[in-house]
């Protein structure tokens, strides 16, 4: 009696995990076997809604989990086999989907940051200062004896500037540090992105007039 009760306990424990757990490579299989083509014209449409729609065009069943319930989707599809459109759809929209087969489920989610190669590149500036370098010191500290020039301030165009304007042209995946040690810039970004940073650090790292004056004075008092 115990042994009947047993496999009875298993059999239902068996069954509720088959029903949550996915499988992804059925899922494939179903979704390439899929005779029937889609087509969708949207403009701004919400996921859940589209995926609404290639359910009343499939056959199959699918939902969305709900931190992507909400995205917006704009596109146009006609005729399309549904493998096709599926590829299409998710990876536009970085999307992907676990299928539950005993559920007959597909559900879609976040496919996640994709692995991404970044590329670190030391600038040493020769006339630009970042801010916090020795000689940009010496800079502000002989302005401020002087009592400051006309039309000046206690930092280079360059100086001030120059990490902010590398900031600007960086991918959601860069950033920028200085370094004031080597009067130097950081840079980490895309391998692609770097042809836009060194030109633009080409065109900012220049001499100023005031600075050869006042490494010239420098030089000549010691």
């Amino acid at each position: 009696m115990r042994y009947k009760f047993f496999i009875i306990i298993l059999f239902f424990i068996t069954f509720y995990i088959s029903l949550y757990c996915q499988d992804n490579f059925y899922g494939n299989y179903l979704i390439a076997g899929v005779k029937k083509t889609v087509s969708l014209d949207l403009e701004e449409a919400n996921l859940v809604d589209v995926l609404k729609m290639l359910s009343q065009q499939t056959g199959l069943n699918f939902i969305s989990t709900e931190a992507v319930r909400d995205r917006k989707l704009t596109l146009y599809l006609e005729d399309i086999p549904l493998k096709e459109a599926i590829n299409i759809i998710f990876k536009a929209n970085n999307l992907t989907y676990d299928y539950y087969p005993e559920a007959s489920i597909f559900v879609v989610k976040e496919m996640g940051k994709p692995s991404i190669e970044l590329k670190t590149k030391v600038y040493y500036l020769k006339y630009a200062r970042v801010k916090s370098s020795k000689i940009q010191r010496e800079i502000n500290t002989k302005i401020e004896e002087e009592g400051g020039r006309s039309g000046e301030t206690t930092e280079t165009e360059e100086g001030k500037g120059i990490k902010e304007a590398v900031k600007k042209v960086l991918t959601e995946y860069g950033k920028v540090t200085e370094d004031p040690l080597t009067n130097s810039l950081i840079v980490v970004d895309v391998p692609s992105q770097f042809l836009i940073i060194d030109e633009l650090i080409k065109k900012l790292d220049i001499p100023l007039p005031f600075l050869n004056s006042f490494a010239f004075s420098k030089n000549f008092s010691k």
